[in-house]
C-alpha cells in the first residue's frame, strides 16, 4: 500500500483471526436459530428437506453436511420469522415479490 508491503505473516494472522471470528459468529447464530426452533416446535417439512438435499447434491462430500445445515438454518429462520404471519399475507408478499 503506497509502496509499503504487508508482511505475509501479518496477513495470515489477520486472515485467521477474521475467519475464526466470522465462523464463531455464524455457529452461534445457527445454534440460536436451532434452539429457538426447537423451543417453538418449528421443524422443516419433508418437501423442504428434499429441496435442501436436492440443492446441495453437487456440493463436495466434505462440504455437503455443512451446506445442508446452513440451508436448514435459513429455512428455520424464515419459518420462525413468518410464524405469526397469516397465509393470506404470505401469498400477498409472494405475489408482489415472487418469494417470501
Amino acid at each position: 500500500m503506497n509502496g509499503q508491503s504487508v508482511p505475509s505473516q501479518q496477513f495470515e494472522d489477520e486472515l485467521k483471526l477474521t475467519a475464526a471470528s466470522q465462523t464463531l459468529q455464524r455457529l452461534m447464530q445457527q445454534m440460536v436459530i436451532e434452539q429457538e426452533a426447537l423451543k417453538k416446535k418449528v421443524t422443516l417439512s419433508e418437501p423442504e428437506e428434499a429441496q435442501i438435499s436436492f440443492a446441495t447434491r453437487h456440493e463436495p462430500f466434505q462440504l455437503r453436511a455443512l451446506a445442508q445445515r446452513q440451508a436448514r438454518g435459513q429455512v428455520l429462520l424464515r419459518s420462525l420469522l413468518l410464524q405469526d404471519v397469516s397465509e393470506a399475507e404470505k401469498r400477498k408478499v409472494f405475489a408482489q415479490f415472487g418469494h417470501f
